[in-house]
């Protein structure tokens, strides 16, 4: 999708599918989950989809922390969102 008034393109995503850094960039994997239908009567199948890959340099990385900093404390002082007390459970393979 164009965006009005520039070329630049814009695409949606609902999940963060993968974050690499490689020693020179940062490569942001994002994704869209997708449904297909299966037909009257059967549950539709759910898979997800890579939508793009953002590549920035380390500076536009931090750049976009800052951001991205700013808008969750901002979150936070509406309430919308809130810190975890405690870190999450690392994932484990089986």
């Amino acid at each position: 999708m164009k965006m009005a008034g520039g070329d630049v393109a814009e695409t949606f995503a609902d999940h963060c599918e993968q974050v690499i850094f490689d020693g020179q960039t940062l490569r942001v994997d994002m994704a869209v989950t997708r449904f297909s239908s299966q037909g009257a009567g059967k549950q539709p199948t759910v898979r997800r989809a890579t939508a793009c890959r953002l590549v920035l340099t380390p500076q536009a990385a931090l750049q976009l922390h800052e951001q991205l900093q700013r808008i969750v404390a901002g979150l936070e002082q509406k309430g919308l969102v809130r810190k975890r007390t405690k870190a999450p459970a690392p994932a484990t393979t089986q």
